[in-house]
């Protein structure tokens, strides 16, 4: 008696396994040549919501955003340059509907892994020196301005980027704002052919934004929960499972978000190499309500904004936990937060509407007395 194995299609990281060839098989009925046709695996979502259909029209405005001449970083090291933009050609509000990564040139997706782009309130000197620059590494010191904190569109590895429901769109609007920042994050998965690839090229990557001024009913926004990305977020060695949890508060939201609540529409879940399940959960007064999303077969390769099924209501006062769950078996020594590959992540960034101005970021942060403690330190020397 034949058995029959099958999975579920859920809505977590499948790992499609393929094998293709350029030409016919001599007979129909034989296989390619497993050797010289089996592909790498594809990380994708298979039972996500598809994403608005996009169609350019004389209404839409395309901006790209490059990076310019940066020098790509050898063998397994990482690299976060900042560039910033400056948008004074706006005269009136817009609305940013849909965006995507721009590929210098074949070399580039494959140390491309994060491309984030933030919003800076106000119009300082720092601001008009840097957009004249060709830019600046970030990484370790991360010069950023307080006034950057505001995430208007993220990128990473595996997305073909992200389209707006026809409902919303992020408000661009240059007598308010009219500079921008663009974080890139490099690094090569496969660190033996990265020397090759940077012999070859200065990269010129970056995102192209579409804008209408043919404005949405609601204005978008992004919050991040999770984990600050920190050395005090410390991951053991050696271990199957471990929890780690970002909380943004009950005083928090009470304090940000409007009377009526945000709508949720769709979610970011980011971890590094050793992350393998991500959740976003949701507390209310005393009952915890299902979660938001969650990805139980996470994946680095791939960690694309989903939409939801339908936008979830989240009052002032509610809890949301970014909670992350990491396999650190293979790992010697402790894994510390940061924000390279090598390090660890656990962040949610959330797409909502209404947007509100007060919170964009809600991470949390174990105390310094609390790490000393796990780490058998009990007095530091002065």
């Amino acid at each position: 008696m034949e058995e029959e194995y099958f999975t579920d299609l859920q809505n977590n990281t499948m790992r499609l396994i393929f094998l293709y060839q350029s030409h016919d098989p001599p007979n129909g009925s034989v296989l390619p040549n497993l050797d010289s046709a089996f592909r790498p695996y594809h990380p994708m979502v298979l039972a996500q919501k598809a994403q608005p259909y996009f169609r350019k029209d004389d209404q839409i405005r395309q901006i790209e955003l490059r990076n310019e001449d940066v020098a790509l970083p050898g063998g397994d090291s990482t690299l976060s340059w900042c560039k910033m933009f400056k948008l004074e050609d706006i005269n009136r509000k817009h609305h940013l509907i849909r965006y995507e990564p721009i590929y210098d040139s074949s070399s580039s997706i494959h140390y491309l892994q994060q491309i984030t782009l933030y919003e800076c309130q106000g119009s300082q000197p720092d601001f008009e020196k840097m957009a004249r620059e060709q830019g600046r590494q970030c990484i370790g010191n991360r010069d950023l301005p307080l006034a950057c904190n505001a995430i208007v569109a993220s990128w990473s590895r595996g997305s073909e980027g992200f389209t707006f429901p026809d409902e919303t769109g992020y408000a661009i609007e240059s007598h308010i704002a009219k500079y921008y920042l663009m974080e890139t994050h490099y690094n090569h998965f496969q660190p033996d052919l990265a020397q090759q690839y940077s012999r070859q090229m200065a990269d010129n990557s970056g995102l192209r934004i579409y804008i209408t001024h043919v404005l949405r009913p609601n204005d978008a926004g992004i919050l991040s929960i999770g984990m600050d990305p920190n050395w005090r977020h410390i991951i053991p060695p050696g271990q199957k499972e471990v929890i780690s949890e970002g909380q943004c508060i009950e005083d928090c939201t009470a304090y940000a978000f409007p009377s009526q609540g945000i709508n949720i529409f769709a979610v970011m879940m980011r971890t590094h190499q050793i992350g393998k399940e991500v959740k976003l959960r949701q507390i209310r007064q005393t009952e915890e309500l299902p979660p938001i999303a969650m990805d139980t077969n996470i994946d680095p390769a791939y960690q694309d904004f989903r939409h939801l099924p339908s936008p979830v209501r989240s009052m002032p006062g509610d809890r949301l936990i970014a909670e992350c769950i990491y396999d650190s078996s293979t790992r010697k020594a402790i894994t510390l937060g940061g924000l390279t590959m090598k390090e660890e992540s656990c962040t949610v960034l959330t797409l909502y509407y209404p947007r509100q101005k007060e919170l964009t970021t809600c991470h949390s942060l174990p105390s310094l007395p609390t790490v000393l403690h796990s780490l058998g330190i009990e007095e530091l020397a002065t």
